[in-house]
């Protein structure tokens, strides 16, 4: 079953419907970003930004995808790190009938200039009946990791004949 559980994950109706949004700092708006309506986010300088979406789901293994890059950012340094690299957090909740939580995944993506597919799989046990996506982007408080653009976020369901993958992105 590849049907997409997330409503508006192409942001195609040039908003955040579907979406809550957590800011103290920072911005976080749809816009035009290379021929498509993408989120683009712009971390605080001591805060980070938080887009989460909520959705029914039927237990199983799935796969959450999305497209990301971060086209201006300044790469000073290496190895990675959190405050000079810009890098996506995800976390992927299940909850049970009664809202209490069952399943909790985390992951992370470095993010590059150009833009990358990201995905991961994993399994919701049989007594979760709602997910919950919430997508972080840490602050930025040298001033160098630019704007981040999210776009075609996916939560799908796996048949049970489809290839096992990998379960971590990285």
């Amino acid at each position: 079953m590849n049907v997409n559980q997330i409503q508006n994950g192409d942001f195609e109706t040039r908003d955040l419907t579907g979406w809550g949004l957590q800011i103290n700092q920072g911005k976080a708006s749809v816009v035009l970003y290379d021929r498509s309506f993408q989120v683009e986010v712009q971390p605080g300088l001591d805060d980070g930004v938080v887009l989460y979406t909520r959705f029914d789901i039927t237990p199983g293994r799935f796969t959450l995808m999305l497209d990301a890059t971060a086209p201006t950012a300044q790469f000073h340094q290496d190895p990675r790190e959190i405050e000079t690299h810009p890098i996506l957090f995800m976390f992927v909740t299940g909850y049970a009938a009664d809202g209490s939580t069952v399943q909790f995944d985390v992951g992370s993506w470095w993010l590059e200039v150009t833009q990358q597919t990201h995905r991961y799989i994993g399994t919701m046990p049989s007594n979760v009946v709602r997910a919950e996506v919430q997508l972080s982007f840490p602050s930025d408080p040298l001033q160098v990791k630019g704007r981040t653009y999210i776009d075609n976020v996916s939560y799908t369901l796996n048949s049970q004949k489809s290839p096992a993958g990998k379960r971590w992105s990285q």
